[in-house]
């Protein structure tokens, strides 16, 4: 009986040769840059922010991060406020961030609701939504009289996307009625960027020219200055010509 032996010789892998399979190095930042490309280590901090969906002021709308939990279908506004309000903030931001249509019973639980981030997160989610601008004036005003200032500026940020003109006329009147002085200074600002005839704000030309705030003067004085093309010396000299002409 003739017994035939296969010998198989197997090339050692050569771990120095570059062009080999490479081991991916995790950093202590979590990422690896392996020559197979780059990865995400699961980190805690990675996975909650994923999970979360934080807003950002990118006009791009994050991804939906997860499964959405539907609120409002076939509920009344007592249950709606009831299921918004079991949610813990992360949750909250998540539903606000990842909404896909504009929602405004929802939404107006948002801008009432206790924590200052989710109130942000609405105030941010505006933005993106493809409603009639108009829908969002009520939000506008709202987050105008936050008391937390991030809230406030996103305000600002949105009344300045505003398109229409007498659209922004119709919050200054309201803001320069804020009790918080940056919410008034931001609304004097919007004077000389109004297309539309000056006769038609100058009653809060003149409501500004009186505020209690010498910054809010100040701008309201430089404002007038520019619109009636005249040099004022003072405040009330710029309130006696303005109620003249």
């Amino acid at each position: 009986m003739v017994v035939i032996v296969l010998i198989i010789f197997c090339k050692p892998v050569d771990t120095n040769d570059s062009d080999k399979l490479q081991k991916p190095s995790v950093g202590s930042n979590g990422v690896s840059t392996g020559k197979y490309g780059k990865f995400i280590s699961d980190s805690p901090a990675k996975k909650k922010n994923a999970a979360v969906g934080k807003p950002s002021k990118s006009d791009k709308k994050p991804a939906l991060t997860g499964p959405r939990k539907i609120l409002g279908a076939g509920k009344s506004a007592e249950e709606l406020s009831k299921e918004f309000a079991s949610m813990d903030d992360d949750a909250k931001i998540n539903m606000i961030t990842n909404l896909e249509k504009f929602e405004p019973d929802l939404l107006a639980l948002a801008f009432s609701d206790k924590s200052p981030d989710v109130r942000l997160a609405a105030a941010q989610s505006l933005s993106w939504f493809d409603t009639d601008q108009k829908n969002i004036l009520p939000f506008i005003a709202t987050a105008m009289k936050d008391g937390t200032s991030d809230v406030r500026d996103e305000s600002y940020s949105l009344m300045d996307s505003l398109d229409d003109n007498y659209d922004v006329l119709s919050l200054l009147g309201p803001a320069l009625s804020s009790q918080f002085s940056d919410v008034r200074l931001n609304a004097v600002s919007k004077f000389i960027d109004l297309e539309i005839p000056k006769e038609e704000f100058k009653e809060l030309v003149v409501k500004a020219l009186s505020d209690k705030d010498d910054e809010v003067r100040e701008e309201a004085l430089q404002s007038a200055s520019f619109l009636w093309d005249q040099d004022f010396d003072s405040e009330d000299e710029a309130v006696r010509y303005i109620t003249k002409h």
